[in-house]
């Protein structure tokens, strides 16, 4: 007869678990303030044989040091490095790559902590992570990952540590971009296509968002991507999410967009085969026909920022010379001019985009009546 010793727990490490897991915000700082960090990096440490209490602790600490309102906690950094808890929180990690619900506590512990303390908090408590491989650990979860519930979170744990400083660019020579693709591949599609099961969505959401924030903030590393093969995903993305939004009207996110108006972006500046590639993959028509989607309805919060996106991918697409002839041939033009009265007061972002993407568009069009002008002379 099998018996299953349970782990032996002090009580006032469960009782420190549970209370702050339900705590409030300001219940939860002063008990960090009476050195719960310590304690809970201490039972990460104390308990690595012993999965469910791992992922309690994980939970407990994500829970504990997110700021839900301002003003940040400017001390945290300091907690966080004098406990070292982002090393217990790699070891934690390391403990079993595999198993799916550890990776799951740990990736939301690390995207909670790090996405809600803005500002220089953010950004050095992200720096403690990555100094302690977290970033690695993540690509290695990612790239193990089997649930689609591991992934997203993972991936949204990569993604707020891109967003601050040079995380992005250590992230990306870290394979990130080959990680991300892989598991785009692995759990988004079915039949080898892109899938609209909600279960894929979301962890091509989080893909998406993934990739913006890693090409937006690491524009160098970006050719990281085009290897991978994320231009021609990222283009059937944003189609994906198109026909999505158009069948779910409250479905108003368009992370594709995101991903395809950094890409592009960094295409121009970093790597003209990139550029080609996008180009290639449609980019140019898919932009169009959801800036052209975008205008035909009411527009929200999320509505106003698809459409910044869509004038800063046809923008920054149309420096190529033959994108803006693929552009213009599918009217680009003319939704770019009919977008300009629906922009924001006060969003600049947009109103330049729009405005250079038209002058780079009519500049295209010059050159290529030029051209055929120039033809028709010489065949005379």
């Amino acid at each position: 007869m099998l018996v299953f010793k349970r782990p032996h727990v002090p009580p006032w490490q469960l009782l420190l678990i549970n209370n702050v897991r339900s705590a409030e915000v300001d219940r939860a700082y002063r008990t960090a303030a009476a050195g719960a960090i310590d304690a809970l990096a201490e039972t990460l440490r104390a308990h690595v044989q012993h999965p469910k209490v791992l992922r309690q602790a994980l939970y407990a600490l994500g829970a504990m040091v997110v700021c839900r309102y301002p003003p940040a906690d400017v001390t945290l950094p300091q907690k966080l490095h004098a406990a070292q808890a982002a090393q217990a929180v790699a070891a934690a990690m390391r403990t079993d790559i595999t198993q799916q619900d550890l990776q799951t506590a740990a990736a939301s512990a690390i995207e909670g902590i790090t996405q809600n303390n803005n500002g220089g908090v953010g950004a050095a408590i992200a720096q403690q992570f990555l100094d302690a491989g977290v970033g690695e650990v993540l690509i290695e979860a990612l790239t193990a990952s089997t649930a689609h519930g591991t992934a997203r979170f993972t991936l949204k744990a990569l993604t707020a540590l891109a967003h601050h400083g040079g995380s992005a660019a250590q992230l990306m020579s870290a394979v990130a971009a080959a990680a991300i693709m892989a598991a785009v591949g692995k759990l988004c599609t079915r039949g080898g296509t892109l899938s609209a099961v909600f279960v894929c969505l979301s962890v091509l959401s989080a893909a998406m968002w993934a990739i913006a924030a890693l090409a937006t903030k690491a524009p160098a590393e970006s050719a990281r991507f085009y290897a991978a093969g994320a231009c021609q995903a990222v283009v059937r993305a944003v189609q994906l999410f198109k026909d999505v939004h158009r069948r779910s009207s409250w479905f108003w996110q368009h992370p594709g967009l995101e991903a395809l108006a950094a890409l592009a972006a960094a295409a121009e500046a970093h790597s003209q085969d990139m550029a080609l590639s996008l180009v290639q993959a449609g980019a140019c028509e898919v932009a169009t026909a959801v800036l052209n989607a975008v205008l035909l309805v009411p527009l929200s919060d999320a509505g106003y920022r698809m459409l910044t996106s869509a004038l800063q991918a046809i923008c920054t697409l149309s420096a190529d010379a033959s994108a803006a002839a693929r552009l213009s041939a599918a009217g680009a033009r003319e939704a770019v001019a009919s977008a300009i009265p629906r922009c924001r007061e006060g969003d600049d972002a947009a109103a330049r985009a729009a405005q250079l993407a038209l002058h780079r568009l009519a500049a295209g069009a010059a050159n290529a009546a030029s051209e055929r002008g120039s033809w028709r002379s010489k065949h005379r």
